[in-house]
């Protein structure tokens, strides 16, 4: 194995300037002087570009012992890693398999000096076996197929390193981890580092699977058990460094190995003979696999071939045996307390990666997987019988300790791990008590001990455990069907419920009296922060009702008085809470139902209902005019809960026009007492922003209620209540305003007609007074700062979005005659983002609502003067940012406000009446250019914001689909040939509107639809695949185009747009949701140019392709990659061109109605183009599996 570097690398000039050079660079990156930091880091980045950069590697880590160096030098191999060839002989070391071999040496040589006392810090040593690892898959998918020796001879050293000393042991945990953690990260970031593409990238993982692990997991093992042997019989005061960090390394090392993602190709996955397959053998199986279907997703499934080793029943006694010793070890030793609770925590990792185990069907592991799951509850059972007489005190690591055990108990009690545990491995009653061991210990610890402990750390695990807890349950119920979920019940009552409840209010009075804060309120809203907790509460609740009820009313704090304790307030806050998410679900949709287990409950569940309801309007009622300025104050943050449990029940049970269980006398004497409490709380609460926020929720409710609107705003208390709300708007705290005028305009526009009267008459009531208060703070505004302008603004954008335009068009109209007056504050207050965002934020909400208003086409040009008064100021602000270090949060919550109005505008041009075309013509050349105009300002670095990319994608799509006749209007002075508009991993970029490029906007936006097709993503998907349909939509338009001036630059940005689109389906890394609209893309462009007169046909467009295929753009690798490359690429896209042009649809029967007609070209179209994907493919996936270089 040994190889002296002198051997591999002689000495010379080039080589000494090198070392001197990086050693330089290191000491400078220390210097106070930013010209010498930045000098040296260009030094180091560019050590990376060197064709010598394997002969510089050797030699600097070779001749230099000092840390950073090797740190460095070590991280330049690693980024060249993609390009080296497994055989160089211009190099003097000619071989990566001989590189490997000499690091492999050295670090065992490290390693020995290391655990000797010497220095070797654990980032360099974690740099060095990950070169070992990355090298040896760099040159075992360089080797024949039938000889991968570098990769396999990988597996051979680590497990005869196993069988060594101790530093050989060392090392080879350390490559078993690294291999095990390479091949488990992202698919395409692997093969990026190692350059491969994907059919090597799973060919690899295939091998490692089928060879290597069955060689190195016995061995494993065996290290594991040994050092744990070892370390149980040291004395506790005496345990020698070396062997914790052998046991933390073998414990490591096993963890990684149980976080394997079997490899996700079925007919291998599903082989029980897979070690004995020859690689020739799994290469076939991976490219038949790839030409079959997309690229897979990991699964927790393991594969025949490892089931044998990792779903061992021996598996979990042996991890619940290190985790124990390593618990006892970091109590007794405190020296070794940090390495023992890294096992430790190494353990619950694995605890949960072994939880998730599922195996194939006709595996024949099954009895052993089996047997696993019950030793596997057994040990947790275990551990938490040894974890709860140390919970006694709440500190941060057993608290963590219990969320981990919580958490692996949620795992294997999910999918077919639960049906099995239920129905063959333990006894039901067994199972029910640990599990009611367990809900009880994090009761303990979450209502009796993290109530009076400072630690946020120690909430959060403790928090995270309860709700693993509750999750337990409803997981359990889940997986138990008919009479034995109803026989659990009974249990979930008694041992989690009533506890559940008892509990909370047990630690709200405990944590008000440790806080010492006076009326309990908090920083952040309960409400929110426990929300998922809380409902699965309120789930395992409701299956209960009747005891759950009778808990509640029996536990219902005092009632408030003068001398009311923090404890108390914090109670009723929590009362209201608990008992609101059991009565009632959050509204949704036209209709909120009755939760089920409510409408099928008896009487006495109705009556104990009601009372509850009269409990907390009571509270309300005592609560309301005890204001911050009365000498006796009550809590805001109960005051805003008891608000927040009145909006809760509203929806559900006011007034419900079916299925109401409560008499008629009920609705009307609420109505009546809410309206003075209301009107109180108005008044006394008036400068408490939470409490009129809880109060704008009442009225939102109240609008949920289609019952309770018939009669709402006929009272004359309630009109009197608006009025005055309006009238005092400014006083009131900016945060509550937009809320309150948001849910006052939907209460208006959600009136009905009642026997009082019509909701027509009620609308001309109200409305006036809404729009006067809007309109007044709007004025008032004018000389105002810019954080009262801004807030004046954000009332309008309430006003906009509330208001039904179906309903309330005369609201929308007065909205939009004030435009030219928004635009003028923002030109006023340039100065200042927060006012022109939070204009564009409301003339978002206005320009939405315009396809519906009756009087569109009248307000349309209006709207478009003042929509571009507004976009030519905010670009003007955008232009103006600094951008050395990219666009900062501010700017770019800008600039995708800009992108989204836009969008809107160009949407809301495209419904506009065919009596508008001037004026939606005039609109669309507006969207178009103020698209147009931002696009040089969209690198890399921005595009890289969700919320940006999401903005861009809308508007391209708005802008394909409604506005094609002004994109192909706009086609003049198209450039010449650019490169394709693909991310790249220079940040500073101009991708799609290059550096002092001008083009037409038919072009810009083109590239700008490639770019977000290219980089689509999971959270883009959707938007990126509708952009895919506009091109189709696009190229359709292109048949109706007579000649003109403007024809050759519309063939040559098509023709560019083709091209872009075939390397990326062909030679980029792409989303796989992508593959087919891509494909679809090309084909409908493809067909929409050539079958265009003004366009010249066929010929031209196959000229253009062969052209730009030949010359196209590769990224960076070696020549002889290259070459194969480029002599793939041409055919595989002449066949895809074959095949496109091929699949025209026929045409209709001449004999044909213009509607059947119609209807028949749309089904052939759809006919051909699903032929055309069935077809092509598997033929892309293949070809993309040779092609594709990440």
């Amino acid at each position: 194995m040994a190889t002296v570097a002198a051997s591999l690398v002689q000495r010379d000039a080039r080589l000494e300037q090198v070392l001197h050079g990086v050693q330089n660079a290191c000491a400078k990156l220390g210097s106070a002087q930013q010209q010498d930091i930045d000098q040296a880091t260009a030094m180091l980045l560019s050590l990376a570009d060197s064709p010598h950069i394997v002969d510089d590697t050797c030699y600097v880590l070779a001749h230099s012992h000092d840390d950073a160096v090797q740190f460095h030098m070590l991280g330049a191999i690693l980024h060249a890693m993609h390009l080296l060839d497994a055989e160089n002989n211009a190099l003097q070391v000619q071989s990566l398999v001989d590189m490997r071999e000499w690091l492999l040496h050295a670090a065992v040589d490290r390693m020995r000096a290391w655990l000797g006392g010497h220095t070797w810090p654990a980032y360099v040593r974690t740099r060095h076996l990950r070169v070992i690892v990355m090298l040896s898959q760099r040159a075992g998918c360089q080797h024949a197929r039938a000889d991968p020796s570098p990769l396999l001879s990988l597996g051979q050293h680590i497990a005869d390193l196993l069988d060594a000393d101790e530093a050989c042991m060392a090392v080879g945990l350390g490559l078993a981890s690294i291999l095990a953690e390479e091949r488990n990260a992202d698919g395409s970031q692997a093969g990026g580092r190692l350059g491969l593409t994907s059919d090597e990238h799973l060919w690899c993982h295939a091998l490692i699977e089928a060879k290597i692990w069955p060689l190195v997991l016995p061995p494993l093992w065996r290290v594991l058990h040994q050092t744990t042997e070892h370390v149980r019989q040291a004395a506790r005061e005496q345990l020698p460094d070396g062997l914790m960090h052998l046991w933390l390394l073998a414990a490591q090392a096993t963890t990684a190995v149980f976080s394997w993602r079997s490899v996700p190709v079925p007919m291998l996955a599903k082989d029980a003979e897979l070690p004995s397959r020859t690689s020739e053998q799994l290469w076939t199986s991976v490219q038949q696999h790839n030409s079959a279907s997309d690229t897979p997703t990991m699964t927790r499934r393991i594969s025949l071939a490892l089931s044998p080793f990792l779903c061992h029943s021996d598996v979990p006694p042996l991890m619940g045996i290190v985790a124990r010793l390593a618990t006892s070890i970091a109590q007794e030793a405190p020296a070794q307390s940090l390495a023992a609770h890294r096992v430790t925590q190494a353990m619950y990792e694995a605890f949960l990666h072994v939880a998730t185990y599922e195996l194939h069907p006709d595996d024949p592991s099954i009895s052993g997987w089996t047997a696993q799951r019950a030793a596997l509850l057994q040990q947790l059972h275990t551990h938490m019988e040894a974890l709860a007489p140390r919970l006694s005190q709440a500190d941060d690591r057993n608290v963590a300790s219990l969320q981990h055990m919580t958490h692996a108990y949620t795992c294997i009690l999910g999918g077919p791990s639960g049906r099995v545990l239920l129905e063959q491995a333990v006894e039901p009653e067994t199972l029910l008590e640990a599990l009611a061991r367990v809900t009880a210990t994090c009761f303990h610890v979450a209502f009796e001990l993290v109530p009076v402990s400072d630690e946020i750390e120690v909430s959060t695990a403790c928090e995270a455990a309860l709700e693993e807890s509750l999750g337990l349950w409803r997981r359990l119920l889940i997986a138990l069907h008919g009479t034995d979920a109803s026989a659990v019940v009974e249990y979930v009552s008694t041992h989690v419920v009533i506890p559940y409840q008892i509990g909370r209010l047990k630690a709200a009075a405990l944590a008000a009296e440790h806080d010492d804060n006076e009326l309990g309120e908090e920083q952040e809203r309960d409400v929110d922060l426990y929300e998922e907790q809380l409902t699965v509460y309120a789930a395992l609740a409701r299956m209960c009702l009747g005891s759950t009820l009778a808990s509640l009313a029996a536990a219902a704090p005092p009632a408030p008085t003068a001398s009311t304790t923090p404890a108390v307030w914090e109670q009723w806050h929590w009362f209201a809470l608990l008992t609101g998410h059991v009565l009632a679900d959050p509204p949704s949709g036209e209709e909120v139902m009755v939760p089920e287990a409510l409408q099928s409950a008896p009487p006495a569940t109705h009556t104990a209902l009601v009372e509850l309801i009269h409990t907390f309007l009571a509270l309300v009622q005592a609560l309301a005019p005890r204001g911050p300025e009365t000498p006796h104050p009550a809590s805001p943050q109960t005051l805003a809960s008891a608000l927040w449990f009145t909006a809760r029940w509203i929806p559900t049970y006011l007034m419900r026009q079916t299925g109401s269980h409560f008499d008629e006398s009920f609705h009307e004497h609420v109505l009546d007492e809410l309206v003075p409490c209301m009107a109180t709380i108005a008044q006394a609460w008036r400068s408490d922003a939470e409490v009129l926020e809880a109060l704008a929720r009442v009225w939102d409710s109240l609008a949920h209620s289609p019952g309770a609107m018939r009669v709402w705003l006929s009272k004359p208390a309630v009109h009197a209540l608006v009025q005055d709300t309006l009238s005092h708007l400014e006083a009131l705290p900016e945060t509550a305003q937009g809320p309150l005028v948001r849910a006052l305009v939907r209460c208006i526009d959600a009136a009905r007609d009642g026997p009082m009267a019509q909701a027509a008459q009620v609308r001309e009531e109200y409305f006036p007074m809404v729009m006067h208060s809007a309109q007044a703070r709007l004025e008032a505004a004018q000389h105002a700062p810019p954080a009262t302008v801004a807030a004046a603004l954000g009332l309008w954008q309430a006003l906009a979005e509330a208001s039904d335009p179906q309903t309330s068009g005369a609201v929308h109209v007065h909205l939009f005659s004030q435009l030219p007056a928004i635009v003028r504050l923002v030109h006023a207050q340039a100065q200042h983002t927060d006012v022109q965002m939070a204009a564009l934020g409301a003339v978002i909400a206005m320009v939405r609502a315009l396809p519906e208003l009756e009087s569109l086409v009248e307000l349309l040009p209006r709207a478009c003067e003042g929509v571009h008064g507004l976009l030519e100021a905010v670009h003007a602000t955008l232009i103006s940012l600094p951008r050395a270090q990219g666009l900062d949060a501010t700017g770019e919550e800008l600039l995708s406000l800009y992108l989204k109005l836009i969008h809107e505008w160009i949407q809301a041009g495209g419904a506009a009446p065919l009596e508008a075309a001037s004026a939606t013509s005039e609109a669309r050349a507006m969207g178009l250019a103020a698209l147009t105009r931002m696009l040089p300002m969209l690198n890399v670095d921005v595009l890289r914001v969700a919320s940006v990319r999401e903005g861009l994608s809308d508007t391209v799509h708005a802008l394909l689909i409604v506005a094609r006749e002004s994109l192909l209007g706009a086609a003049t002075n198209a450039a010449p040939e650019l490169p394709p508009p693909f991310a790249t991993d220079d940040a500073r970029v101009n991708v799609i509107v290059p550096r002092g490029v001008d083009m037409s906007p038919l072009q810009a936006v083109l590239r700008a639809a490639v770019f977000v097709m290219a980089s689509a993503d999971t959270l883009t998907e959707a938007a990126a695949s509708a952009v895919a349909q506009g091109l189709g939509l696009l190229a359709e338009a292109l048949a109706t185009l007579s000649p003109s001036s403007v024809s050759h630059s519309i063939q040559c940005s098509v023709d560019a747009v083709v091209c872009d689109l075939l390397q990326s389906l062909l030679l980029r890394p792409l989303h796989m949701s992508m593959l087919t609209p891509t494909l679809l893309a090309i084909r409908k462009i493809s067909l929409g140019r050539v079958q265009a007169p003004a366009l010249g046909g066929s010929a031209t467009f196959l000229t253009y392709l062969a052209q730009r295929c030949a010359t196209v753009t590769l990224p960076p690798m070696p020549p002889a990659e290259e070459a194969r490359v480029r002599a793939a690429y041409m055919p595989t896209v002449e066949h895809i061109l074959q095949q496109v042009l091929a699949s025209v649809p026929p045409p209709p029967p001449s004999t044909a109605s213009p509607a059947l007609a119609a209807r028949a070209t749309l089904k052939d179209e759809m006919t051909a183009a699903v032929a055309l994907n069935r077809l092509l493919r598997p033929f892309v996936l293949q070809a993309r599996g040779t092609l594709v270089v990440r």
